[in-house]
């Protein structure tokens, strides 16, 4: 029984030495092999400056230099976009400026087309950018009521004009309050308003609406001060019969005013209103 049992022992023994061998030979092996990648990265990889060649450094140095260049595409195109969105609202900021600017002055009219009782409104803007000394002389006007009764007693194939109070007396207190003239910077194109002169700086109250493409008169330093924003239609449509008789005499308007039109040349369409919206 000893005997057996001390070569069971043994025997177990040698299982438990060659089990713990195998498994230390395991152990060596897969020491080895991390030893020799080890190996491999120091032989690759300069940890003192962070440098190196082996492909897991590159692939990590790759991805921060990708995510780099990302981040800078982003950041560009984020740029790009406010400039973009900066341009945007600078342009939607100049067309609303350009919209609010001045205000809006509403003329009744009567005797469209020289019809009693054919009546119709045009909307001016005025545009004190344009030219501000005129844009507050006639908003002047319109706070003193000076239009109202007023004949457009010219209305031609180029403009129609009107301007002279039917007053005398209210027309002669603007008649000598000359205005000089401004610097051109819109264009007398068909719709815009402008002061009618018979010389330089001679601006007061008389006004012309251009129907057509009146180029000239910038030429004439003739500076609108706004533009028929509304109507133009009603404007095409205002009547006078300035041939009548050899035509009409402004001096007569004012020095009799509108007795004399009336009398002369009752059709005229005329201003029965005119009211700042």
């Amino acid at each position: 029984m000893p005997g057996k049992l001390r070569q069971q022992k043994i025997g177990k023994g040698e299982v438990n030495t060659l089990t713990f061998d195998s498994e230390s030979t395991d152990y060596q092996t897969k020491s080895q092999k991390k030893s020799h990648i080890d190996n491999q990265i120091d032989s690759q990889t300069d940890f003192r400056t962070g440098k190196g060649s082996n492909k897991f450094a590159g692939k990590l140095g790759r991805q921060k230099i990708d995510k780099g260049e990302v981040n800078k595409q982003k950041l560009d195109d984020k740029n790009l976009d406010y400039q973009t969105d900066s341009q945007t609202d600078s342009r939607q900021k100049s067309t609303i400026s350009e919209e609010e600017e001045g205000h809006l002055i509403t003329f009744y009219v009567s005797n469209l087309a020289g019809s009693p009782g054919s009546e119709g409104t045009f909307t001016i803007r005025t545009r004190p950018s344009w030219a501000p000394n005129g844009v507050q002389r006639f908003e002047e006007l319109t706070k003193q009521s000076f239009w109202d009764g007023c004949r457009f007693f010219h209305a031609m194939q180029n403009f129609v004009h009107w301007g002279i109070n039917g007053d005398p007396l209210t027309h002669w207190k603007w008649r000598l309050k000359f205005l000089e003239d401004e610097e051109v910077k819109a264009s007398n194109v068909r719709g815009t308003v402008v002061f009618a002169t018979s010389a330089k700086n001679t601006r007061t109250t008389q006004m012309y609406i251009n129907t057509i493409d009146n180029i000239y008169f910038d030429s004439l330093d003739m500076a609108p001060i706004g533009t028929v924003v509304r109507g133009m239609d009603v404007v095409d449509q205002l009547y006078s019969r300035h041939e009548q008789r050899g035509g009409i005499n402004e001096e007569k308007i004012q020095t009799l005013g509108n007795e004399y039109l009336d009398q002369n040349f009752p059709n005229l369409s005329f201003i029965s209103k005119a009211l700042f919206e």
